[in-house]
């Protein structure tokens, strides 16, 4: 669901964005900001829909006879938001618009791979950023997330932890608290000294960067 650009509801379907009249290379200028659900799948996709608006039908006279705007659609473009447990990196995005097929629906537009450009066609760029305290698009830390629930033995207890030190610092500060609530867990399940000792040397390191983080912090507030 997309947070509302107006103040009669909370959440929106679909969001319209503003552009620029009589431009043939439109910069949008709009921040749109979606919920995600609690459980994704590989089915969860960013679809855009472009239209053409006749703006000859919004005079005075036509508009009081009863017409509206002619709205045709030119094409469509889809991005897949996750793929392989993983959420989509914060990057710029550049996607063809395909045309409108009198046999296609819109979710013949999900799922395309990217190809390279083609200057004959139009594209549509834009960029992307995660804010979330429930989801990661660290591949390492989503390794991690995805690996840690499922484990049964003490072997698949242990293999998680070899994507810890791979975390982007940044990312590993801002879930400190979640992994080191699943390795407290990892550790009371483990059964022999040397599993233990593995989980517990994990727990350090991510203790360690985390207040080596906050000291620099600290230090950048104050030099500031």
């Amino acid at each position: 669901m997309a947070f509302a650009q107006n103040s009669f509801e909370n959440f929106a379907k679909c969001v319209c964005t503003t552009v620029v009249f009589n431009d043939k290379n439109p910069t949008l200028y709009d921040e749109i900001k979606f919920k995600l659900p609690l459980s994704l799948h590989e089915k969860y996709h960013l679809f855009f829909a472009f239209y053409s608006v006749d703006t000859k039908v919004l005079k005075p006279e036509k508009r009081a006879a009863g017409q509206t705007a002619v709205e045709t659609i030119i094409g469509y473009c889809a991005l897949p938001i996750f793929q392989d447990k993983v959420l989509i990196k914060d990057k710029e995005y550049i996607l063809p618009i395909d045309p409108p097929s009198s046999t296609n629906t819109y979710t013949d537009y999900l799922g395309h791979t990217p190809k390279p450009i083609d200057p004959e066609k139009i594209y549509f760029r834009f960029r992307t950023q995660l804010v979330s305290s429930v989801y990661t698009n660290d591949e390492h830390l989503a390794t991690f997330f995805s690996k840690v629930h499922n484990r049964k033995t003490e072997q698949e207890l242990l293999i998680p932890l070899d994507h810890i030190p791979q975390v982007n610092n940044q990312v590993l500060m801002h879930f400190a608290p979640i992994v080191m609530n699943q390795l407290f867990v990892s550790l009371c399940r483990a059964k022999t000294e040397a599993a233990g000792s593995k989980i517990f040397m994990a727990l350090m390191d991510v203790a360690s960067r985390y207040a080596l983080f906050c000291r620099l912090a600290c230090m950048e507030t104050l030099t500031t």
